[in-house]
């Protein structure tokens, strides 16, 4: 039987199964809508091997080229290497605003409402786009199949040229591109009996936020621990959105930590309890410091499992 490769896992086909069939099979939170070769969201390519023709039809030759080809129309026939498409590569889609709303004088709340519905993972990165081709990737706090818009959160100061253009002048019913984007880490319902710890920075708690919500929705029986490094944002803004979520079990708990972060982790993490079992996610957007904070986390886990998630 054929053989498809994808990030270092190998998997072997099922009766000719499609490469975006036999990732979904296996954990894999591909981007997809159609799934008839026609939104192109599912876009992927090749490193060894030859996709089929028939999954390169409407592509552009400069992309069949490059081996790019629809993980919905490919079918697997023989051994295939596959990775997930250059940023640039990777397809956009027009999303209408539905919501702009601030939260606090620190945090706008942007809902968006897509043209084309496709599937994503709640806590994933996600790239925004403007009319001037200002970009930056945020994390989702949305849940798809569970709300009808894409939430994301933006902080009022930050310098970033599309955080501005968010909070000063995006308005109601104005349009965003919206790129799809691969999961690699993601909320799975099979480790529902599994502690989770989730540790974000500042706005990038929407998506600690984001797979909360996923994993409350799944009805998680694991505890769940939610740390928010503040730098940038108020430390109540945390406590606030678990009491609107309406979290009361005595399994599910949040606390914000201020100052310097790698011995305000160190310390607390120290404090806690480290049993096995425990499925630890960090939001990363590529600061400096999160190195540090990340070595942390590692020598708490003690080779247990953490997913890093970043753009």
């Amino acid at each position: 039987m054929a053989e498809l490769e994808f990030l270092g896992h190998t998997y072997t086909v099922e009766d000719y199964d499609t490469v975006l069939g036999t990732l979904l099979k296996n954990g894999h939170a591909v981007p997809n809508a159609c799934r008839g070769g026609h939104c192109h969201s599912c876009l992927m390519k090749a490193e060894e091997g030859v996709p089929m023709p028939f999954s390169q039809m409407g592509l552009a030759p400069e992309l069949v080229n490059e081996g790019y080809f629809l993980a919905c129309q490919c079918m697997i026939y023989a051994d295939i290497k596959v990775t997930t498409p250059e940023r640039e590569k990777r397809k956009r889609f027009t999303a209408m605003v539905d919501d702009k709303t601030a939260l606090s004088d620190q945090l706008i709340r942007l809902r968006l409402r897509p043209a084309r519905d496709f599937a994503y993972r709640a806590g994933q990165y996600l790239t925004l786009t403007n009319i001037d081709g200002h970009c930056a990737d945020y994390p989702i706090a949305s849940v798809h199949g569970v709300d009808r818009f894409m939430e994301f959160h933006i902080g009022t100061q930050s310098d970033e040229p599309l955080d501005r253009y968010i909070v000063q002048q995006l308005e109601e019913n104005d349009a965003l591109a919206v790129q799809t984007a691969f999961a690699h880490h993601h909320y799975r319902s099979e480790d529902s009996n599994d502690d989770l710890l989730l540790i974000a920075r500042d706005y990038d708690l929407a998506g600690a936020l984001g797979l909360l919500r996923e994993a409350l929705h799944h009805e998680h029986k694991g505890e769940i621990h939610l740390i928010h490094l503040c730098d940038l944002m108020a430390a109540p803004h945390l406590e606030r959105t678990l009491s609107e979520l309406c979290v009361d079990s005595p399994t599910i708990t949040g606390e914000s930590l201020s100052g310097e972060h790698t011995k305000a982790l160190s310390a607390r993490l120290q404090a806690m309890d480290n049993r096995n079992h425990v499925r630890c996610f960090f939001w990363t957007n590529n600061d400096p410091e999160d190195s540090g904070v990340q070595k942390i986390i590692e020598g708490f886990l003690d080779g247990q499992q953490l997913f890093v998630m970043t753009p």
